[in-house]
Parts: structure tokens; sequence; C-alpha cells
């Protein structure tokens, strides 16, 4: 009986495993926030501020933390997805500013300024439910963060999208964009630099 147990226990690893191959964010959103410690999302937060020589306030790294950290228990997406946004799109430049042919991105995860204000009031229950000080700032780092996240949710619980490789090129060009040919090489792109950040984690 014994060696059955572990015989078990082998294969659930070994199919794990498997399915960390074939997709990699395969349980990013399903997450033992059980775990959770700021601790080791201060420690995430930390290398990729020195990867990017970024000196931060001991505030701005506060705030980051905390909503990261809620954001992860509030929406059962795993938390490290958004610090590979953040890698991604910003390099954690917090006042990273992108113009697009129509549009502008502010922030760390880019938030675009045809959504940000929904997003931006959307994100203020949740910042007043964790007592997570912001501002009126485009710019400002825990609505930013949870606008992220709920960008994340609504794609994973509003669009079409089934795979989650798709939830991320989606969150670049958009759940038509993934379709539109022109667009294709540019999501993929998008894709390999956030999983290379991801997985670095």
């Amino acid at each position: 009986m014994r060696h059955l147990v572990i015989l078990l226990f082998l294969c659930s690893i070994g199919c794990a495993a498997n399915d960390m191959k074939k997709d990699p964010l395969a349980y990013s959103y399903v997450v033992d926030s059980a775990k959770l410690n700021k601790s080791m999302i201060q420690d995430d937060l930390q290398a990729f501020l020195k990867k990017y020589n970024r000196q931060w306030s001991i505030k701005d790294k506060n705030t980051c933390v905390a909503a990261l950290y809620h954001g992860q228990k509030e929406f059962n997406i795993d938390y490290k997805l958004v610090l590979a946004i953040m890698s991604t799109e910003s390099q954690f430049n917090i006042y990273a500013k992108g113009k697009n042919r129509e549009s502008i991105d502010y922030g760390l995860t880019q938030q675009n300024s045809r959504y940000i204000k929904r997003r931006y009031k959307a994100s203020q229950l949740f910042l007043q439910k964790y007592k997570i000080k912001n501002s009126s700032s485009l710019y400002d780092i825990g609505s930013n963060i949870f606008s992220c996240y709920l960008c994340l949710r609504d794609i994973h619980e509003y669009s079409k999208l089934t795979k989650f490789p798709d939830y991320i090129k989606a969150y670049n060009v958009g759940e038509k964009g993934i379709k539109q040919p022109n667009l294709q090489n540019k999501a993929e792109a998008y894709y390999n630099k956030f999983i290379q950040e991801y997985q670095s984690i």
C-alpha cells in the first residue's frame, strides 16, 4: 500500500511537470494564497528593481507589495503574472508613458487611456477595502496594479479565449487583436518576452 501511495505521488508530480512544459501558466489562475507572504513578494520585487537599476522609495515598495499581495488573494491570480507584466511593459519605471496611434499607456502595467478611468474607479473599491493609500495620479501604483488584476480577471472570465498564453497576448493586443494576422508577430514577441520574465521569478 505504501508503495502505491508513493507511486501515485510521483505520478502526480510528473503530471504537473508535464503540464508546466505544455503551458507554464497552467496554474497561474489557481494559486494557494494560504502560503503567500509579503516577504517573498518583497524579495521578487527587489530582484527586478536591481535588474533595472530602479531606485524606489520605501513607500512605493510597500504600496506595490501590498497591492500585489491583496490582488492575488482577491482575484486568485498569481502575483508573479503581474510582476512579469510590469517587467515587460515598463521595466519597473513608475512613470512609464507609452504613446500609441490613438491612445496613451500609463504606469507600471501600462494602462491604456481608453480604459484607465473605468479601471481606476473599479480599483478604488479594493484599495479602500485593504487600506492602500492612493492618489489621483495616472501613475498611481496601487490603482495601476489593481487595474492589471482587473484586466486579467476580465480576460479570463468574459473573453472567449481558452488558453492561458492567449490571455497574456490579449493583454497586449486585445482579444480581437489575437485573431488579426498583422498582429500575430507582435503578440507572439510580447508573450515570449513575458514568459521569460515570468519564469525568472
